[in-house]
Order: structure tokens, then sequence, then C-alpha cells
């Protein structure tokens, strides 16, 4: 099984905080399946 998480903001110019992706990734890590990746 896998997971995908995200952040959508209408306002453009606010940038997404990659930390908080990585929250966000971490928080389903043990959904699997072994690797991870991120698109800004």
């Amino acid at each position: 099984m896998c997971g995908i998480t995200g952040i959508v903001y209408r306002d453009l110019n606010r940038p997404v905080d990659r930390a908080v992706l990585k929250a966000q990734a971490d928080a389903i890590a043990h959904r699997g399946p072994d690797a991870e990746g991120f698109y800004l």
C-alpha cells in the first residue's frame, strides 16, 4: 500500500514548507512501499 500527501494554496505566491511535507510523509511511512519523493 502507498500514500500521497500534499498542500495546495490558492495564493501562488505562498511558499510550501518542505518540513511540513516531510512531516506528512513521515506520518504515513508505515504504509510503504520503501521510497519517498517530493515535488514542489
